[in-house]
């Protein structure tokens, strides 16, 4: 099975460079629900190489300003590693 998030779908990338997506989500949970998802593997954030990381804290703010914008409050949610059982 391939990764939904190593290859996903064209017309649903808003932004690509080398390291980063950003996807609008196709079963968004509230309109302008958007995914920011690395090229590399991570189990969280806290795995993030320094350039990710700095590449993503660029990118949240951007995006929070835009969404801010359009729609006033905005959340940012990592969804993060699950507890192992």
């Amino acid at each position: 099975m391939q990764c939904i998030f190593c290859n996903p779908i064209y017309n649903l990338i808003l932004y690509e460079d080398e390291l980063i997506y950003i996807l609008a989500d196709p079963y968004p949970l509230i309109e302008g629900h958007l995914m920011i998802i690395s090229k590399i593997h991570y189990g969280c954030v806290g795995e993030f190489e320094r350039n990710v990381f700095s590449k993503l804290e660029a990118l949240k703010a951007n995006i929070t300003n835009m969404l801010s914008t359009k729609y006033g409050a905005t959340t940012i949610y990592e969804h993060g590693r699950p507890d192992p059982v």
